[in-house]
C-alpha cells in the first residue's frame, strides 16, 4: 500500500512538472484586445462580379465574438440575416483558432515555425514564446452576399502594443487546412505590418516575451527547460525511495 501511494505521488509530480510545456501562453488581455486598425488593403486578383468596388476588407479581433454584432448590414450593403450567418461564422472560426492555439504548444502546429521563430528572435527558447493577437481578416461581397476566403490581398495595418523594436512572427490558418502556417511580413518604423495572403482566415501574432530561462539546463532542440528529464529523474528518485522503503518495512515486520 505504502508502495502504491508513492507511486501516485511520482505519477501527479511527473505531471505537474510537464505541464508548462503542454500548452501555449497567452497574454492577460488577449480575450479584451481591440487593437487593430487597418491602414490601407489592395486586392492583387479580383474577379469580374465583385471587385474592389464592393468588396469591403475588415480585422476582427477575437475580442468582437463576445458582441451581440459587429458587422454593419448598411454599410456592407447586406441583409440582417446574411450579416447574422457571417457574424456567427467568424465567431465559430475564432473561438476555434483560440482553442487550438490555448491547447497546444504552437510550435507543434505551425509549419516552418522553428526556422521563422529562430530568424525573427535570434533563437529565442520556446519558453518565451506568447500569442498576443488573434483576429480574423475577412473580405465581404455585397452584391454576391458572401464571405470571401479566397482572394490574394495585400493589407496593411497596425496592431496595439506591437512596433518595430518587438521579435515576433505572424502565423495563419487557412480555411481547409490543418496546419496553421507562417505568414511573411514587413514593418516600418511607424509600425506599419503590410503582409499579402491568398487565404482569409483566422490569424495570430506570436511574440518573444523576453523573459530569461527559468532553468539552466536547457532542450538540445528548442533550447528551453526540458520537463521530460526533470520528470524522469524525479520519477526515479521517488521510485527508488518507494522499493527502499517497502524493503525496509519488509525487515522490520520480519523481526
Amino acid at each position: 500500500m505504502k508502495f502504491l501511494k508513492v507511486l501516485i505521488s511520482v505519477i501527479l509530480a511527473a505531471a505537474m512538472m510537464v505541464i508548462p510545456a503542454l500548452a501555449t501562453e497567452f497574454v492577460p488581455s488577449i480575450e479584451v484586445k481591440d487593437g487593430i486598425q487597418i491602414v490601407d488593403f489592395e486586392q492583387q486578383d479580383p474577379d469580374d462580379t465583385c471587385d474592389i468596388t464592393c468588396d469591403t476588407l475588415l480585422v476582427i479581433p477575437y475580442v468582437h465574438i463576445t458582441y451581440d454584432a459587429f458587422l454593419d448590414e448598411i454599410e456592407l450593403d447586406i441583409t440582417a440575416d446574411i450579416s447574422e450567418e457571417m457574424e456567427e461564422q467568424i465567431r465559430q472560426s475564432l473561438k476555434a483558432a483560440y482553442e487550438e492555439l490555448k491547447n497546444n504548444p504552437v510550435q507543434d502546429i505551425t509549419e516552418g515555425f522553428e526556422e521563422a521563430w529562430n530568424e525573427a528572435t535570434g533563437g529565442a527558447p520556446y519558453d518565451n514564446i506568447v500569442v498576443t493577437d488573434i483576429f480574423e481578416i475577412a473580405l465581404i461581397c455585397g452584391i454576391d452576399d458572401i464571405l470571401k476566403t479566397d482572394s490574394k490581398i495585400t493589407i496593411e495595418f497596425t496592431v496595439k502594443g506591437i512596433d518595430a523594436d518587438d521579435d515576433f512572427i505572424i502565423i495563419h490558418k487557412p480555411t481547409g487546412s490543418d496546419k496553421w502556417i507562417v505568414e511573411e511580413y514587413t514593418i516600418d518604423e511607424d509600425g506599419v505590418i503590410t503582409m499579402t495572403v491568398d487565404k482569409l482566415s483566422p490569424f495570430a501574432i506570436v511574440a518573444d516575451s523576453g523573459k530569461k530561462p527559468s532553468s539552466d539546463i536547457d532542450s538540445p532542440q528548442t533550447g528551453v527547460a526540458d520537463y521530460t528529464v526533470y520528470a524522469v529523474v524525479a520519477s526515479i528518485i521517488f521510485v527508488g525511495l518507494g522499493i527502499a522503503c517497502v524493503r525496509k518495512s519488509r525487515k522490520v515486520s520480519a523481526k
